[in-house]
């Protein structure tokens, strides 16, 4: 989604900051420039903020929007979303952890053997990152 909309030294939220794709996009979003407000569980705010986010914001806060889509039309607004990336993407993303500009986030890792104890883990939810299996 950043490189799609061409972010640049802007304001940004981003949702599910404490998860691996979340995590990533934070450090992506800082990478460009942006202002990042970043919204995660309460327990994983410090973990966040380390990630650069400007501001951090509680998940429970009550973050439902109301939009009025005529204000997207007459303030000439745009509201994106995204499901598929540009090939390019995975490889910019490739090439930023190599030369060290951000960090994935493992916060654990599992042999494929105790995929039931990853499972266990993934449902408790009090993590930062992602869970790898090794095969």
């Amino acid at each position: 989604m950043l490189h799609r909309i061409g972010l640049g030294a802007e304001t940004v939220v981003i949702t599910g900051t404490s998860g691996g794709v979340g995590s990533a996009a934070v450090q992506l979003a800082k990478r460009r420039g942006a202002e990042v407000l970043a919204v995660a569980g309460a327990a994983k705010t410090e973990a966040v903020a380390a990630l650069g986010a400007d501001q951090v914001i509680e998940r429970n806060a009550g973050l439902v929007a109301e939009l009025d889509v005529r204000t997207l039309y007459l303030k000439d607004l745009t509201l994106m979303g995204c499901t598929n990336q540009e090939p390019v993407v995975f490889e910019n993303l490739i090439r930023y952890i190599e030369a060290d500009e951000i960090k994935p986030l493992v916060a654990g890792t599992y042999p494929l053997a105790e995929i039931v104890a990853a499972q266990q883990r993934f449902l408790t939810k009090d993590f930062v990152g992602k869970l790898v299996l090794i095969p």
